[in-house]
């Protein structure tokens, strides 16, 4: 005879889990995490990638092996062009000598 016991929890459902993953929220505190849990396209269970796996199951399992994840980015509107360009220029107003022209 086999017995189950309340030690063998079942895991909830879930449609996608990411893990490993530097997760970056759009909380009041900008919290980061490692890891989240998807159900019919929101977001369930976010947590350590350890919690996370624990508590959920899912044919679709991403481990991004460190990749940086935004959550809530859903807008096509972005300005990744002008900040990228801002990265090849620099602010020279205030200088007044050659030293600091060349330490910005």
């Amino acid at each position: 005879m086999f017995v189950t016991s309340s030690i063998f929890a079942h895991k909830k459902d879930a449609d996608l889990i990411i893990h490993n993953a530097k997760v970056y929220t759009v909380n009041e505190l900008f919290d980061m995490s490692e890891s989240f849990a998807v159900k019919a396209g929101r977001i369930i269970g976010m947590g350590s990638s350890q919690d996370i796996l624990s508590k959920f199951q899912s044919v679709t399992t991403i481990d991004t092996k460190g990749k940086t994840v935004l959550d809530g980015l859903i807008d096509v509107h972005a300005h990744f062009y002008r900040y990228g360009e801002s990265w090849q220029t620099v602010d020279l107003v205030g200088t007044k000598r050659w030293q600091e022209v060349l330490k910005k």
